[in-house]
């Protein structure tokens, strides 16, 4: 189980480490519990009893970081899509996917999510702004390039994950 328990938190950065801070706690204190008072010992009667106790947390934590693991890979892919998405729809439909995403990660009850999904909306407002900044270029090239006959003003508008130039 100890063994399980190091492989486990190697696994995680200090933002996953977060969202599993309860089954980390719970492990800590059992063992700071036993090992701490020296209230087990290798020879102890209750050392069995213990050590299931500790094995069903760190199988509890287990089965919790698998599944961030996979909804953060998710994530993780999803962004890549936002940079490279093309279009109003495809950004529209991968911020949805994200948002779904932290959606289970909040059925899941996963704690200290705010503080995650700061960093989230952070990434994500990284990845609109390169994607605004691209529309821009594009516009201005279209321009310099003739296809507009008169200068715009342009409105930026960011509504339901959806980037709109409008002509002012």
């Amino acid at each position: 189980a100890l063994r399980t328990y190091s492989t486990i938190t190697r696994q995680l950065d200090a933002a996953s480490a977060k969202l599993v801070e309860p089954q980390l706690n719970a492990i800590a204190d059992d063992i700071k519990l036993a090992f701490g008072n020296k209230r087990i010992k290798w020879e102890s009667k209750g050392l069995g009893d213990w050590v299931s106790q500790l094995i069903d947390l760190v199988e509890q934590l287990e089965g919790r970081v698998y599944n961030l693991l996979v909804l953060r890979c998710k994530l993780d892919d999803h962004f890549d899509a936002l940079a490279l998405a093309d279009g109003d729809t495809d950004l529209a439909e991968h911020t949805s996917a994200v948002q779904r995403n932290i959606d289970d990660l909040s059925l899941a009850g996963y704690s200290n999510l705010s503080e995650y999904c700061d960093n989230l909306k952070k990434r994500l407002e990284r990845v609109l702004i390169a994607k605004l900044e691209e529309l821009l270029e594009n516009f201005e090239n279209e321009s310099m390039n003739g296809k507009f006959s008169k200068l715009y003003t342009m409105t930026v508008v960011i509504r339901d994950g959806r980037i709109i130039l409008h002509p002012s």
